[in-house]
């Protein structure tokens, strides 16, 4: 965690939704995967900034949904040489298309915002277990529209941390 350190990793999220409210006329569950590698330098001890990639998949039967993104973000680790752990506090805000097919066909763009607090486990010098609990803002636009839905969601993903001194 010290200044010149790049942390190389990422998170990956997997929900599935059923049920009345989420299933759809024919009873197919809706399915998310959540991809989000990310780069981070570190600027001083403790504290890195770098950048994330937002990559999100949802199904139901034959409709899919994809939006992919990038933008900055931060963190800032609690933790010293000799820790077998190191909580974090970030912050994620990412800009990006998404496209709607199968169906009724939709595309636009969407931003996200993503305070996150987590922990990494360190299972080796250089590689750590990523566990993180987020909050997501998230608002999308249709292509040609004047008005954004908004929506939010929370939940934990889990995701792989390397180090590299």
């Amino acid at each position: 965690m010290d200044k010149g350190s790049i942390n190389l990793g990422g998170v990956i999220g997997l929900t599935i939704q059923g049920g009345d409210l989420y299933e759809n006329q024919n009873g197919d569950k809706r399915t998310i995967i959540d991809v989000n590698p990310s780069l981070l330098y570190f600027i001083m001890p403790n504290l890195a900034v770098g950048a994330e990639l937002v990559y999100s998949s949802t199904s139901q039967g034959d409709a899919k949904e994809t939006a992919m993104g990038i933008g900055p973000k931060v963190a800032y680790f609690v933790g010293n040489e000799n820790s077998k752990a190191y909580p974090y506090l970030g912050f994620a805000f990412g800009y990006g298309t998404w496209k709607q097919e199968g169906g009724m066909e939709f595309e636009g763009t969407m931003m996200r915002l993503t305070p996150v607090a987590g922990a990494v486990f360190m299972v080796s010098k250089n590689v750590g277990i990523n566990i993180e609990a987020f909050y997501q803002m998230d608002s999308s636009k249709l292509k040609d529209a004047d008005e954004s839905t908004k929506g939010n969601q929370m939940g934990v993903r889990i995701g792989v941390a390397g180090f590299i001194y």
